[in-house]
This record gives C-alpha cells, structure tokens and sequence, in this order.
C-alpha cells in the first residue's frame, strides 16, 4: 500500500526508508549508496513534484559520486566520436576527455569487426591491422612501457580494481553487517 502526498500533510518516511536493506561499511556506518538511498527516497516522498530525471542523476555531479549512477567507467561513444552528447549532464556514460583517451587507446589492443570497411575510420575504438594490435599488447609480453602503453595499463588496473573490490564486498558482505540492525 502507496500513500499519496497533498500539499500541507505530515510525511511518514520512516516505512520506506527502514524497510531498504542497508549494508554496513566496514567502519559500522551505512554505505556511501545506501545512505544516497535514503536520502533520496525521503526527497522523493516529502516532494512530489521533483522530477525523476534529475533525480536519477542527481549525484552523478560530484566525481566521489560517478559510480553510483550508470556506468562512469566507460566512455560515451559519442562524446568519444562526435565530441558531444545529445544527453549531456543526464548521459550515463563518462565524458571525461582523459578518460576517453586512455580507453580509446586501451581498445586498439582488439581487432574490429569489420575491418578496413568500417564506417568509423581512424575515429574507431579498434584496431584494423594487426600491426596496431601488436604495439597496442607489446606491454603485455614485457615491451617498452612509453606513455601510451603506460596509460592503457593504468586504465586496466583501475577497472581490475573497481572490479575486484566490487565482487569482495558482494562477496564478504556479510562479515560487515549489524547483528542489532538485521537486514
């Protein structure tokens, strides 16, 4: 059961936001998501004329806050190919030029499906010979680590480590939770 709000009636969050399921950190505090949970389903209750849409990306903004909403650690094709996005602010996707760089380099490392035909040219995110590929993975078998290697293997090691840390805390997620507050 819903209820509806009118303008000039007391709001009751304390349902929706005590039935969510909040994971504890490490240090006995909601998480960082959990905690923007909350907030946000008090803002969406005590006002109903807020729009959803710039709610839903209301926190993609900050940069200790792109990873909660949508997928900041891939680049937006088009901002990567056209060099602007039709969704601006609202895109899911990073539009962070350096970021975009280094994955467009990081891409060169797999051959594109359809070869010397492809619509996109030199703007492609793959390679078209076999000879970019082979200077693109020279880091991988022990070649000259020069600056855009360098990159390409930074990127890796950070999305490796977003990754792992992503699939522990799913993992473990037990071991952090509040015997006094169940989930």
């Amino acid at each position: 059961e819903r209820k509806t709000w009118t303008p000039g009636e007391a709001v009751d969050v304390g349902n929706e936001i005590s039935s969510m399921p909040v994971q504890h950190s490490p240090h006995g505090r909601p998480s960082l998501a959990d905690r923007n949970a909350i907030s946000s389903a008090s803002t969406r209750l005590s006002s109903p004329s807020s729009s959803s849409s710039s709610h839903e990306n209301a926190y993609t903004k900050h940069p200790c806050r792109l990873r909660l909403v949508g997928d900041m650690s891939r680049a937006c094709r088009e901002e990567l190919l056209y060099g602007r996005c039709k969704r601006g602010a609202a895109c899911q996707f990073s539009h962070d030029r350096s970021h975009a760089e280094a994955l467009r380099k990081m891409h060169k490392s797999q051959m594109c499906r359809w070869g010397r035909d492809c619509y996109f040219g030199a703007n492609c995110l793959y390679s078209h010979s076999q000879a970019e590929i082979a200077d693109a993975q020279a880091w991988l078998i022990g070649g000259p680590l020069d600056k855009y290697s360098r990159e390409r293997y930074l990127v890796h090691q950070s999305k490796m480590t977003t990754d792992l840390f992503t699939e522990l805390q799913r993992k473990h997620q037990y071991r952090y939770e509040d015997p006094f507050y169940p989930t």
